[in-house]
């Protein structure tokens, strides 16, 4: 089966539940349904899209009413290439929302910061509603866009860590697999996602209704969790000295520091601490920490449309030359623009 054929199965499996809505609000005994908008842009995972729609999915299912609608939509209502590199057809283009309604934006590691004006504009309706809003994987740097995270703790996918960080300072993402904040939550990709759907139906349905959907989904939900995301990439070390000095090193990336001074609050010579890098890494710490730098340079060159010199500046180096010397080492290849 292709990748073609496969997600033709997939969008039968999920199929808009357009059809099903008309039927489910004309019967009494359904209560009020909630309606999902389903936010595609380019670059959305299959993966993504399906933990989204089977937890609504089941949630009918087990309760043997709709209890949930969605429907998939774009900006102008034409497919949208998917992550898996299959076009993804939607139901319609984004259309007049109600304040019951939820939209849920899903976006993968690339285009995400393509969102149009217009994409901005229709979320930031739907939150002057009061309205409930949702993203998940890199979803929520569309939402920083908007404005609609202003006040609101949230998190995002690692893959837009680095932009997230360059381009709002002042707004850092948490570390946490889901995050509910008022009227919004975000949900960092993987798991976090189906964390983040459980928790809308909890909320709406009940415990027991969420438990349900979470054992026929084959997970195990505890919404008291706090799944930290830190450092998902590049797993924090046990040995606590060096977990602190690689904080450390992340939050100086752009204006490095000695390794003397980094490590001037341990009680623990430089000799001990590059003996534990050497241990834990096969490196010393001077190169980790480079190595980090670049790992920074890397995600901002591939998730922002930031200059060569910019990038440079960011991730401490003195000028383009060294950068991208010291790129060309590490990853063995000039830089990608």
């Amino acid at each position: 089966m292709d990748m073609r054929q496969a997600y033709s199965s997939f969008t039968q499996s999920y199929q808009s539940a357009d059809v099903r809505m008309v039927t489910a609000l004309t019967n009494p005994a359904c209560g009020q349904i909630r309606h999902f908008h389903i936010l595609l842009l380019d670059g959305a995972s299959l993966r993504d899209l399906g933990s989204v729609i089977d937890p609504l999915k089941t949630a009918n299912q087990l309760s043997g009413r709709s209890l949930y609608t969605w429907s998939l939509v774009s900006a102008t209502g034409q497919p949208v290439k998917s992550a898996e590199g299959v076009q993804m057809p939607v139901d319609h283009p984004m259309s007049p929302t109600r304040k019951s309604d939820c939209i849920v934006v899903c976006s993968g590691d690339t285009g995400f910061q393509a969102a149009e004006a217009e994409i901005l504009s229709w979320l930031r309706r739907h939150d002057s509603k009061g309205g409930l809003i949702a993203a998940a994987s890199t979803g929520a740097y569309t939402l920083l866009r908007a404005g609609i995270l202003r006040d609101h703790e949230f998190t995002v996918h690692y893959a837009a860590h680095a932009a997230v960080e360059e381009q709002y300072p002042d707004h850092p993402p948490s570390d946490r697999m889901y995050q509910k904040s008022g009227r919004i939550l975000t949900s960092a990709g993987g798991a976090g996602i189906l964390e983040m759907m459980l928790l809308l139906i909890l909320e709406d349905k009940g415990s027991d209704a969420a438990n349900k959907v979470s054992r026929a989904c084959l997970h195990v939900y505890d919404p008291e969790a706090t799944q930290s995301l830190q450092n998902t990439y590049r797993p924090k070390p046990r040995n606590a000295v060096l977990a602190r000095i690689i904080d450390r090193m992340l939050g100086s990336i752009e204006d490095p520091e000695s390794i003397s001074n980094l490590i001037k609050a341990e009680p623990i010579s430089l000799r001990q601490v590059e003996r534990l890098f050497n241990e834990h890494f096969q490196t010393s710490p001077g190169k980790y920490y480079k190595s980090l730098r670049l790992e920074r340079a890397r995600s901002l060159l591939n998730s922002t449309n930031m200059t060569v010199l910019e990038i440079a500046v960011a991730t401490g180096f003195s000028g383009t030359t060294s950068f991208r010397k010291a790129y060309r080492d590490k990853y063995s290849g000039p830089l990608p623009r």
